[in-house]
């Protein structure tokens, strides 16, 4: 199989209907003591990643669904994010939102297209090289003013059956901060951990975004939910992907 770049699970991000829940009544940044998100990227900053990814060699994917290599084989490979600036969503629209560039080992593969306000990094469209542009719902990444603990769900519609049971479905919860190393530094990050099912599959991932820098590091491991004649299942987990950041870079003014 061809390998994806590890944003490729970014797509199931991207949802329609929104289902938030939160545990206790919702109060402000300031009096639940919550840090904004702050994040202004510079037209071509980039933000370099390496990719490591390890499979079960005795492991069948579904078709499309984790394409990351060379079945059974574990890789390394870098993926680039680049910033292009603030671009049309859609072509008859004057809505606009942050465009990024995601290229892997040089080749471009897709664009995402992001919205930045009060209420976090909100994931707003994507597109596959050569593909349509697939135009969603606003779905927080990573939330601004939610106390850690704070959890909240979206589901992305089959496109060929909408009134049919979601294609994915997404549960996100806001852990707050933790300190992690990025490029030989100390860094402060905001973590959310994403879980759902997609297929016969399982996907957990783990995000961290550090203030004024980006997305820093990311984990998804993919399970195989297996059911028996008990009618009880259990999950095996057949690959895994990590990346961390390796060089950042902000063009000269």
């Amino acid at each position: 199989m061809k390998t994806l770049v590890a944003t490729a699970l970014f797509l199931t991000l991207f949802l329609n209907s929104a289902c938030r829940e939160k545990s206790g009544e919702k109060e402000s940044a300031a009096k639940m003591g919550v840090a904004q998100v702050r994040f202004s990227p510079a037209e071509g900053e980039t933000w370099t990643y390496k990719v490591e990814v390890k499979l079960d060699p005795s492991a069948r994917f579904p078709a499309g669904l984790i394409d990351t290599g060379p079945e059974g084989s574990a890789s390394t490979f870098q993926k680039t994010r680049r910033y292009l600036g603030l671009m049309p969503v859609t072509a008859d629209s004057d809505e606009k939102a942050h465009c990024f560039e995601i290229s892997k080992d040089g080749r471009v593969e897709e664009r995402e297209f992001s919205i930045f306000n009060e209420e976090g990094i909100l994931a707003r469209a994507w597109q596959k090289a050569g593909g349509e542009r697939m135009v969603i719902e606003p779905t927080v990444l990573v939330p601004a003013q939610e106390p850690p603990g704070s959890v909240w769900s979206r589901e992305v519609p089959d496109p060929n059956n909408p009134s049919g049971s979601p294609m994915f479905s997404r549960q996100f919860q806001y852990f707050g901060k933790e300190q992690l190393q990025v490029m030989g530094q100390n860094q402060t990050a905001h973590r959310v951990k994403i879980s759902g099912k997609t297929g016969p599959l399982h996907l957990q991932r783990d995000l961290w975004f550090v203030d004024n820098l980006g997305f820093v590091k990311e984990r998804k491991a993919y399970y195989l939910i297996i059911e028996s004649d008990a009618e009880a299942s259990s999950n095996k987990r057949i690959a895994l992907i990590e990346e961390i950041l390796v060089q950042h870079e902000i063009p000269e003014k």
